[in-house]
């Protein structure tokens, strides 16, 4: 039952084949091969020699070719390997088909920044399904925000200066503030939300999908009036601000540290729901008065109350942007504001995470909108 050849022919169909010629064996079920020949169609197959390997479940090859189609496959030279589910190369080839070869080749922050991209392109495409309601409520907004700085107007037309402030710096206060919180909540527009979707157990929807749980919900809401906010807070500037190139880099930092301090402030309150139950309503209020304290001027505030706006509830921060940062730019000022940006970042992710391990669901069905 087994046949052994030393010299240059061949022999086919016996159980067991050794071949240390030039030749070659077909259709045997195990077949060694140290010559410079070929196996084919046989279930395992080791070659040492300079010929290919095709088609075998299993396959070591330590020459320059190639073996492809097999299940797993293990190459050390300089061929390559295609198609198999697991592949481990140590050559010069390369390996294509294998779930983790994508992965491994894009990298995480790729494949996330992909998915955020994503949700942006399909909130868009959704609020421009109902254009009409798309324009009017961004326009609405967009002239509301004008007639608050008509009022400001008429205030200023009577009394000049207010403890430094002019017209022109509740202009672009308003800018920064409308601007940053436009753009905040146009690409991440349940920062606000997020309460309402603990409270009525809507983050299960989020659990069960294979993203980052708070990426995934920020991103997945896009506001509409947000968008008149933002464009907003570009008109304004246009009008009032310095549009030289350093006013134009000065201004578009101030509407992301306006944004991510608006931001993440707002989620911290929001991370409350998970600790203290019910919790949106005490979260709504402190987004609204954190809101509405960067729409008036710093320096009409003073002492602990002063304290408190740079400190615990930090409005101080986005108001003071015009003057600390735009009209006279003050390293003291943008580094604290930048710092304080950052922790409110990280505060409000290790809240999250904390709270996410007290989170149980609700068993309720619920559906992206």
């Amino acid at each position: 039952m087994s046949t052994a050849d030393n010299g240059d022919g061949c022999h086919g169909g016996p159980v067991r084949t050794k071949n240390t010629g030039a030749g070659f064996a077909e259709g045997s079920p195990e077949t060694a091969s140290t010559g410079a020949g070929s196996a084919e169609g046989s279930p395992e197959t080791a070659s040492t020699g300079a010929g290919p390997t095709e088609g075998l479940p299993r396959t070591a090859s330590t020459g320059a070719w190639s073996a492809e189609g097999s299940p797993e496959t293990v190459s050390t030279g300089a061929g390559s390997a295609e198609g198999p589910p697991q592949t481990a190369s140590t050559g010069a080839g390369s390996a294509e088909g294998s779930p983790r070869t994508a992965d491994s080749r894009r990298g995480r922050p790729a494949g996330v920044l992909r998915f955020v991209l994503t949700c942006w392109k399909i909130n868009l495409a959704g609020a421009m399904e109902f254009r009409l309601s798309f324009f009017l409520t961004a326009g609405m907004m967009f002239i509301n925000n004008f007639m608050w700085l008509f009022f400001w107007s008429l205030f200023f037309h009577r009394f000049p200066a207010v403890n430094g402030w002019e017209l022109s710096d509740i202009m672009m206060l308003w800018a920064v503030t409308a601007g940053g919180f436009g753009w905040a909540n146009v690409l991440f527009g349940n920062f606000n939300r997020l309460a309402t979707i603990i409270a009525t157990g809507q983050l299960d929807v989020y659990l069960a999908q294979p993203k980052p749980v708070l990426l995934n919900v920020l991103a997945s809401r896009m506001s509409l009036t947000a968008i008149g906010d933002l464009l907003f807070g570009f008109a304004v500037y246009g009008i009032a601000g310095d549009h030289s190139l350093r006013g134009a880099l000065l201004f578009g930092f101030g509407l992301l540290l306006a944004g991510a301090i608006i931001m993440f402030f707002t989620l911290a309150a929001n991370t409350l729901a998970f600790f203290i139950g019910n919790a949106e309503g005490l979260a709504y209020q402190l987004f609204n008065g954190f809101l509405a304290i960067t729409t008036y001027p710093t320096d009409i505030f003073k002492g602990a109350v002063r304290i408190v706006l740079f400190t615990l509830v930090p409005a101080g921060l986005v108001s003071y942007v015009p003057i600390g940062l735009l009209r006279d730019m003050r390293p003291g000022f943008v580094a604290g504001a930048t710092a304080a940006a950052i922790v409110l970042m990280a505060l409000a992710i290790v809240l999250f995470r904390s709270g996410l391990r007290r989170y149980g669901s609700g068993n309720q069905l619920a559906l992206r909108q």
